[in-house]
């Protein structure tokens, strides 16, 4: 797995963020068909999920993808927003927020 701790990747979430449940996995089939279980389980309201590898890798929409080891950002985030307005801007908010995280990864290089 990448040299990447919990520690380490709760410390770079944003401050509403830094209590919710971290799972990481070596390997796994779907980071984004377990945070469906959970959900459908009713086993946690927020979750960050992140995998090195995944063996059947999905998107939103439900095709597979290749996501070989270490090669890649394997993650799902279940997040339960407070009220239609914050869910409406969800997407834009991720965007945004990996955006900068790539920004930061490649100009830490």
């Amino acid at each position: 797995m990448n040299d990447y701790s919990e520690k380490e990747i709760r410390s770079l979430l944003d401050s509403r963020l830094k209590e919710i449940p971290i799972y990481i996995y070596d390997t796994i089939p779907s980071t984004n068909t377990k945070a469906k279980e959970m959900i459908l389980n009713e086993d946690c309201c927020s979750a960050l999920l992140i995998a090195d590898t995944q063996t059947a890798g999905r998107g939103r929409t439900g095709h597979s993808f290749f996501s070989p080891q270490s090669n890649g950002i394997y993650m799902s985030l279940i997040y339960k927003p407070d009220s239609f307005e914050n869910a409406s801007r969800a997407t834009t908010k991720a965007a945004v927020a990996i955006s900068k995280a790539i920004s930061y990864v490649a100009f830490a290089l």
